[in-house]
């Protein structure tokens, strides 16, 4: 039983790495949007619509650390989902695996790019569906007891790039 259960989140998992291979539809420009809180800028928040019956999305942004000292991601939260992740994807010797990742520390300046086949959160269990041009509620947390709220837009996926898999490793961003 347990190997089925791990088949089925793996091949869920699988779904969503597809679908967030693709790229946001040409006229859905999300780069303009920054949130800033403190010590960090958030922009570029969005998520692809998933595929009918899947309950695991999965959301990317870039987070710069504005700061005068070293700031660390300790978790995320929204109302919309049961749970929600920070996950890096990789790929080593043709394979791929996904991980949690704990916390995530950037140094003064530094960025991060949570983008497919990388960084990303993973929301599971929506307590509703998302569809495209809605949006949900996202909160970063820090581990010097700050937070970061922002919205996620949900974004129109197009099939151009399923399968063009090696291509998006590190360019895959919504088009503006």
């Amino acid at each position: 039983m347990r190997s089925y259960l791990t088949f089925v989140v793996l091949a869920a998992a699988a779904v969503v790495a597809a679908a967030g291979a693709t790229r946001v539809a040409a006229g859905e420009d999300h780069a303009g949007h920054s949130h800033v809180s403190g010590p960090a800028v958030l922009t570029v928040a969005w998520s692809p619509a998933a595929p009918p019956g899947i309950n695991i999305r999965a959301a990317y942004f870039t987070i710069e650390n504005i700061a005068c000292a070293p700031l660390t991601l300790i978790g995320a939260d929204s109302p919309d989902f049961a749970e929600v992740m920070i996950h890096r994807t990789s790929t080593q010797d043709g394979l791929t695996s996904m991980a949690p990742v704990d916390q995530l520390t950037l140094e003064t300046g530094q960025k991060a790019v949570f983008a497919p086949h990388g960084l990303h959160l993973m929301l599971k269990g929506p307590v509703r569906d998302h569809k495209e041009g809605d949006g949900f509620p996202l909160r970063l947390h820090f581990d010097d007891g700050t937070s970061l709220a922002f919205e996620v837009t949900v974004g129109k996926v197009t099939g151009d790039d399923i399968g063009d898999h090696d291509h998006h490793h590190s360019a895959a961003k919504p088009e503006s």
